[in-house]
This record gives structure tokens, sequence and C-alpha cells, in this order.
């Protein structure tokens, strides 16, 4: 569905100005310092905090949290994966294009190679930015359970 819609606006859209691929470089890049925070947290947290409870549900709600901690760890590390490769997909499409004899054959319906180029790119990077969101989103969803386990009631 996310490659669908990145598809149509692409096609619909042409071209991304310059002012908005920055903004979400810079964002991506902010993001990004959040999810290599959050793997450093995971690395360094102290996994035997309340070890020695009498209750056996404590024993369930720790296993849950580490469950929780390793998706949480692979979640955040693919978001990085693909937060990386938006923002380097986005300088590739701000970088100018070097025209090439042999791909001037698939033009015609989608117009002058700069355009194929330039709408094959921003099909891309749209693809990627959509999916790192939506991955964020998961990240976000874990994180807060985390923290609402370790502060919260429980």
């Amino acid at each position: 569905m996310l490659f669908v819609i990145s598809i149509a606006y692409a096609i619909i859209i042409g071209k991304i100005p310059l002012d908005a691929k920055t903004n979400v470089i810079t964002t991506f890049s902010i993001l990004l310092g959040f999810g290599f925070s959050v793997i450093f947290f995971l690395g360094t947290e102290n996994k035997s905090e309340n070890s020695h409870s009498i209750y056996l549900e404590d024993a369930e709600i720790e296993n849950r949290k580490a469950t929780v901690r390793k998706e949480l760890f692979y979640n955040v590390s693919y978001f990085n994966i693909l937060a990386l490769f938006s923002i380097f997909t986005i300088i590739m499409t701000m970088i100018p294009l070097v025209r090439i004899a042999k791909f001037e054959v698939l033009t015609g319906f989608w117009g002058t190679y700069e355009e194929l180029t330039v709408r094959t790119g921003i099909a891309i990077s749209t693809f990627l930015c959509l999916e790192s969101f939506y991955s964020f989103y998961w990240v976000l969803r874990k994180v807060t359970y985390l923290f609402d386990k370790k502060f919260g009631n429980s």
C-alpha cells in the first residue's frame, strides 16, 4: 500500500522543492539520533532490577518486558536503516543528473530521461520515508509501554 502511494505521489507531484528535501533530511537526522539513543539505552539498561521478587506475576512481567526490549531493539535497528537510506535517496535526488543514452528508450510516456529519473527517485524516497515513519510509530508504542511499566503503575 505504501509503495502504491509513493508511486502515485511521484507521478502526480513530479518534483519536491529543495526546502522540503532539506527539512525532511533534518527531521530524519533528528529521529536517527533518537533511534541510536534508544539502542544505547537498551544496551546499558540494568536487566536484573527486580530479579528477587517473591510473586510469580513479577517474573512474567519481567519476561514480557524482556520480549518487548528485544522487539524494540529490532524495530529501532530497522528504523535506523530506513532513515539512513531515506536520507541517502533524498540527497541523491538533489544531485544533478548525467545523461545516459542507453536509457533514452525508457522515456516517452514519462517524458524526458531526467523526469523519469527524478520521479523514480521521488517514488523510492517517498516509500522509504513512509515506511520509516510507520516503523517509528511502532518504536514509540514500544518505548511508551516500557516506560509505563518502568515508571507507571504497571
